[in-house]
């Protein structure tokens, strides 16, 4: 479900809905930046909750 309504959201932009939605296409040069900070996020989850777990001996 989480990737179904995330290539809806990617696709509405570009569909002919857009218009009538007042949405715009976003450019080319933002989808590399939308994955380098996503992949950011996840590396910086995981290194704090590594951390969590090894300074606490549980998680959550």
């Amino acid at each position: 479900m989480t990737v179904l309504a995330v290539l809806t959201g990617l696709w509405l932009p570009f569909s002919p809905l857009a218009p009538s939605l007042g949405f715009v296409a976003l450019p080319a040069s933002y989808f590399p930046w939308l994955i380098g900070v996503l992949l950011a996020y996840c590396t910086l989850t995981q290194l704090v909750k590594t951390w969590y777990i090894r300074r606490f001996n549980t998680w959550l």
